[in-house]
């Protein structure tokens, strides 16, 4: 027990360290993006170019870790950290060597979409390394609950720090904070202290109290299931993230520049909360994802409702705030929860197939969502944010009705 808490504080604070410098970069990135070129669709082209190169990775994610079962996860996780400081220290030589703000601009986005290919490789070996951390139903909720918290704090902490050194120092500052963190982050992967087996989850057949046998979850039923909540988690940030920009826009009286960066500490504040609770929340899993969507999507009805009827520019913002941060906050409880259960819903093999579609699905919908969101912004910005909630509201309501049953889960441990 003692060396799985260590894996998970050490697996927990990489984690957050990483997010920390990767989110602060992207976030000022984005902002001194649109400081020189004024325009919102290159701010879009940013997030969406550092999403796209990772579909090949995503689709062929099985292959990737069968053709690399050689080497540890943990190995490869510290290897994709140091490649990602060569290519921001190579980002640091051109601010100095590239006096053209556009033509640096360029190879920011350029470099990002980079990096993002190579953290999509990183994001493979977090979820496949959790199979050789955990050996039970406890541990591999502890240990998304922790990954909901370290994502919790990266986002809380990026933005003060995002913030501190873009008012305060130059840019390139923010770029040798993230080689630091990375660096941090690869050493804490490549002390953890994982076992020669993987884990293997599987669904028991049989119910030991009543003698009845449980019905599985049709294929389909998953696919389906899996897929909206995909469409949920890819989309859900928008209006925090690229979406910012449109929805100032309607708030011509506040700054984009200032309220951004309070507005991302709150929200991650209330990401972290729910994080926390969720450590001594014994029951859990008995909470229904269904109904913890449901309340996110009333909460954004709500807002919305606000945003078209509610002409005062301040208290819009206000309620943007108030309800934005009671999604956040169920939203923390939603992924911890998914992303035990895909665990559950499939094995090891499948898993993996299932994680690389998802994530090729996720991607190649919210970057389609986006570019339409975007040109919906050009007409009138709250048609974004119509269009934004009937998505999530739709994904929802399948997910109410395909919501699978999960009551009993064995672990064995397996050679590769």
């Amino acid at each position: 027990m003692k060396s799985f808490l260590n894996n998970l504080y050490k697996y927990t604070g990489s984690l957050a360290i990483s997010l920390i410098g990767s989110e602060a970069f992207k976030f000022a990135s984005s902002l001194y993006i649109y400081r020189i070129t004024g325009d919102f669709w290159v701010v879009s082209i940013l997030y969406l170019l550092i999403q796209l190169p990772t579909i090949i990775v995503y689709i062929f994610s099985s292959k990737i870790v069968d053709f690399f079962k050689r080497l540890s996860g943990k190995s490869i996780l510290f290897i994709c950290d140091v490649i990602s400081v060569l290519f921001l220290a190579s980002l640091i030589a051109m601010f100095f060597a590239i006096k053209d703000g556009y033509i640096f601009s360029i190879l920011l986005i350029i470099i990002s979409a980079i990096l993002g290919f190579i953290h999509s490789f990183r994001f493979i070996y977090i979820k496949n390394i959790v199979y050789y951390v955990a050996t039970n139903e406890k541990q591999i909720w502890k240990i998304n609950i922790g990954s909901s918290f370290a994502t919790s704090v990266g986002f809380m902490a990026s933005p003060i720090l995002s913030f501190f050194i873009y008012q305060n120092l130059s840019f390139y500052y923010l770029i040798i904070f993230n080689c630091v963190t990375y660096l941090l982050s690869g050493f804490l992967y490549l002390s953890l202290q994982t076992n020669h087996e993987k884990s293997v989850f599987t669904i028991s057949k049989l119910n030991e109290t009543s003698n009845t046998t449980i019905k599985e979850t049709k294929p389909h039923k998953k696919w389906i299931y899996v897929l909206s909540a995909s469409t949920i988690i890819g989309i859900f940030t928008y209006p925090r993230g690229s979406g910012l920009p449109q929805y100032f826009k309607l708030m011509s009286d506040f700054s984009i520049d200032s309220w951004s960066f309070y507005i991302n500490i709150i929200f991650s504040a209330s990401a972290l909360l729910s994080s926390i609770i969720q450590f001594w929340l014994k029951k859990i899993k008995e909470i229904k994802i269904s109904y913890v969507l449901s309340i996110i999507s009333l909460a954004g009805f709500v807002w919305l409702l606000g945003l078209i009827f509610i002409k005062d520019q301040f208290t819009n913002l206000i309620l943007f705030i108030i309800f934005s941060s009671v999604q956040q906050f169920l939203f923390s409880l939603f992924l911890s929860q998914y992303y035990s259960l895909t665990y559950e819903l499939f094995d090891s093999k499948s898993f993996h197939k299932q994680n690389g579609i998802s994530l090729s699905f996720r991607i190649i919908l919210s970057s389609l969502l986006i570019i339409l969101l975007t040109y919906l912004a050009t007409i009138w910005a709250t048609y974004t944010f119509i269009a934004y909630f009937a998505v999530v509201l739709v994904s929802t309501i399948l997910i109410w009705i395909y919501q699978p049953k999960i009551k009993n889960v064995d672990f064995i441990l397996q050679k590769d």
